[in-house]
C-alpha cells in the first residue's frame, strides 16, 4: 500500500505540473488520470505476474501508457 500510494503521488505531481505548464486542460481531474494510470499499472502487473513472466513487463507498459494518453487526448479533442 505504501508504494503504491508513493507512486500515486508521483503520477498526481508529473500529470499537475504537465497541467501547469499548458498541457492538457481536460475535463478530467487530475486524480481521477493518477488513478487511471495507477490502474492500468495495477492491471498490467497482475497479469504479468499471473502469466509467470511471460512478456515483457517494460515493452507492454509502455504501450498501454501511450495508448491511455492517445486516449485521453482524444478526450479532449486533441490529436496525439
Amino acid at each position: 500500500m505504501r508504494i503504491m500510494t508513493r507512486l500515486r503521488a508521483i503520477l498526481l505531481r508529473e500529470i499537475e505540473a504537465y497541467m501547469a505548464e499548458g498541457g492538457q486542460q481536460a475535463d478530467i481531474q487530475s486524480q481521477d488520470i493518477a488513478d487511471l494510470l495507477l490502474g492500468l499499472v495495477q492491471g498490467l502487473v497482475l497479469r504479468w505476474q499471473l502469466s509467470g513472466h511471460g512478456f515483457d513487463l517494460e515493452r507492454e507498459g509502455a504501450r498501454l501508457i501511450n495508448c491511455q494518453l492517445r486516449l485521453l487526448q482524444q478526450e479532449k479533442g486533441k490529436t496525439p
